[in-house]
C-alpha cells in the first residue's frame, strides 16, 4: 500500500519543484555566465504558470481519487481482507492445499 498519505505526498511536491526550479536557475547562471535575476527570468519564469496549473490537477486529482477510494471502503462487505485474498475461501482453487492466506508450512 501507499507508505504516505495523499495529503503528505501533495504538501511535499511543491517543495520539490521549487527545488528542481532552483538547481535549475544556478545552473543556467553558471553555464552562461547570467545573473541571478537574468537566469530567474529566463529558466524558471516562463514555467512558473506550467507548475502551477500541473499542481492544481494534481492537487483535485488526489482528492477525487481519495474520496473515491473512501466510498469504496465504506461498501466493501466486512470479510474483504485485502488485495491476496478473494473472498471466504481465501482464493483458493478446489484441491489446492496449503492455509488460505498463501503461506506453506506450518
Amino acid at each position: 500500500m501507499d507508505s504516505k498519505p495523499p495529503a503528505a505526498t501533495s504538501r511535499a511536491s511543491p517543495a520539490r519543484t521549487a527545488t528542481v526550479f532552483a538547481l535549475g536557475a544556478a545552473w543556467l547562471a553558471v553555464a552562461t555566465g547570467a545573473g541571478p535575476r537574468e537566469a530567474f527570468a529566463l529558466g524558471v519564469q516562463p514555467f512558473l504558470a506550467g507548475a502551477a496549473i500541473k499542481g492544481a490537477v494534481a492537487f483535485v486529482v488526489v482528492r477525487r481519487l481519495t474520496g473515491l477510494r473512501r466510498k469504496a471502503d465504506a461498501r466493501a462487505p466486512e470479510d474483504v481482507r485485502g488485495p491476496g485474498d478473494h473472498g471466504p475461501e481465501g482464493g483458493r482453487r478446489s484441491g489446492a492445499s496449503g492455509p488460505s492466506d498463501g503461506r506453506s508450512g506450518p
